[in-house]
Order: structure tokens, then sequence, then C-alpha cells
């Protein structure tokens, strides 16, 4: 596995301290190439990093409906996450018709406006105390 030190490092140290809590994995953005890291080829550390899920960069998400390159990049950042066993998360879901395809696609979990809007970390705090 062709890996740099500091993630290596990073993997080690925290895996043992794994106990209740998901790992979450985000390959790259427009701006890198997806699952590439250190230009060792796709997928080398999604392949090997313990994580549990992939977050598929809003990026690639928004325009997924109106641009066919974003729309093979969603569709294959999902087929090889599942192919690993790891779930995913789509970001900037802001309309009906992503989240639609996103469905189609298989997607597990959408996060962005439409879906909910953000809310202040104090206000979900105590909704969620008083639910308890």
């Amino acid at each position: 596995m062709m890996m740099s030190s500091g993630i290596r490092v990073c993997v080690v140290r925290l895996w043992p301290l794994q106990s209740g809590w998901k790992v979450r994995l985000w390959p790259g953005t427009k701006d890198s190439s997806f699952g590439e890291y250190n230009h060792t080829g796709p997928n080398t550390y999604l392949r090997h990093l313990p994580v549990d899920e992939v977050k598929i960069d809003g990026q690639f998400v928004r325009d997924l409906c109106r641009d066919p390159v974003d729309l093979a990049m969603v569709r294959s950042i999902n087929e090889v996450a599942h192919i690993l066993g790891k779930r995913t998360v789509a970001e900037w879901v802001e309309d009906g018709a992503v989240l639609e395809k996103l469905r189609e696609l298989g997607v597990d979990y959408a996060q962005g406006r439409h879906v909910g809007e953000p809310l202040p970390l104090d206000r979900i705090l105590r909704t969620h105390r008083k639910a308890l």
C-alpha cells in the first residue's frame, strides 16, 4: 500500500481507539483526482483505510443533473465505496432533482439545504437533550 507516512501514522494511532464511533473519508474534490493520493492510483488509500463512510464532495453533487462528468464521478465514487463495504454521504443536496438522482444511484445519505437547513449547534443540542 502506497500511503504517506502521515496518514499511516494517524490510522495506526486512531484504529485501536475506534470504539463505537465511525470514520468518514472524503476522497477528493474537483481540485484533486478522485481517489488519488500522492499519484499512487485510484482508490489506493480508500481500499486500505479503515473508514465506515465515504463523503462525496458537493462540487460533484450539485451539478450532477446537468453535467455528465459529475454524474459519472458520483456514480463511480458511490459504486467503488459500496464494493468496499462503505456507506456514502452526498453533500450540497440543494434541490429535489439532485436528491432523486442520488436515490436512483443508491447513495446512502444526503446532506444539504434541500434535506434540512443548517442549524446552530447549541439549538441542535438543546433539542436532542429534550428528546432524551
